[in-house]
């Protein structure tokens, strides 16, 4: 899956790489449309050097937007930027050691249109619990360094159907290093179930969250302020999973993450 290019926050596209002929890894952009500033590092003069932005719309087939053949390095602008996939490429090189391409996106969102957040999953697969063991319904890699900035924040919904049957039932949101939110009882018999997550980067290794569960008639369980441990500068994997006696006591129904930049003054622990 394309690592998401984060909004007005300078990061390299082709990092330190050694020189030669090669297509550089595939970025999703966020907010469209957006200017697209790049520059050029070289760690010793090449005799000669082609790099290349190319888009995408589909992610496999490219197109070259903007070219710089500077051996000693430049920054270069793209305008308006709408493709919702971006690579930088080294088409042709003499001599020279490594090459980085910096990229700075800086998106804009539309007048008059709210912005609620980069939807980065959706999955309404009808699978259930296997046997009595602990499940994983569904599983989604966030990319490393999706959570770039203190205060970029990601929120989960997953709404479940238990079976209608007096058998204890589980369920919970997790990510690597720890479980979010979770509940586990007969309450919920023959019920839908709703979890709601919301974490919130505090440092690389860092994030505050909490959790939230809604039965059908029931009290709504809230977990607050869960101190989280998982690394965002690596892929962090974000979780369902579900428990019962038997096969399909718990039925994933929906689910959706929603990815939220801080954008704004973030406020520290």
């Amino acid at each position: 899956m394309p690592q998401l290019l984060q909004n007005a926050v300078a990061f390299n596209i082709l990092d330190n790489v050694n020189i030669g002929v090669q297509n550089g890894a595939t970025f999703a952009l966020p907010v469209k449309p957006g200017a697209f500033t790049w520059q050029t590092v070289f760690g010793s003069v090449p005799g000669s050097v082609t790099v290349n932005i190319q888009v995408s719309i589909d992610g496999i087939n490219f197109t070259t937007v903007d070219t710089s053949t500077q051996v000693n390095g430049e920054v270069r602008q793209i305008p308006a930027l709408t493709a919702p996939f971006v690579r930088a490429t080294i088409s042709a090189s003499a001599g020279g050691t490594t090459a980085t391409v910096i990229a700075y996106y800086k998106g804009r969102t539309l007048e008059g249109v709210p912005q609620f957040g980069t939807l980065l999953y959706t999955n309404v697969k009808q699978n259930g619990n296997v046997g009595a063991g602990l499940t994983t319904n569904w599983q989604f890699d966030l990319p490393a360094n999706t959570l770039a900035n203190n205060g970029d924040s990601f929120t989960v919904e997953t709404l479940s159907q238990s079976a209608a049957n007096a058998t204890n039932k589980l369920t919970a949101i997790s990510t690597t290093a720890q479980v979010i939110a979770s509940e586990s009882g007969v309450p919920t018999n023959g019920l839908p179930r709703l979890h709601r997550v919301h974490c919130i980067r505090t440092g690389p290794t860092t994030a505050q969250a909490w959790g939230e569960v809604e039965t059908q008639g029931g009290a709504s369980l809230i977990n607050i302020g869960t101190p989280m441990t998982d690394d965002w500068r690596t892929v962090v994997s974000v979780k369902f999973l579900s428990q019962g006696g038997a096969d399909n006591d718990i039925i994933h129904r929906m689910s959706q993450i929603y990815y939220y930049p801080v954008n704004g003054t973030y406020v520290g622990l």
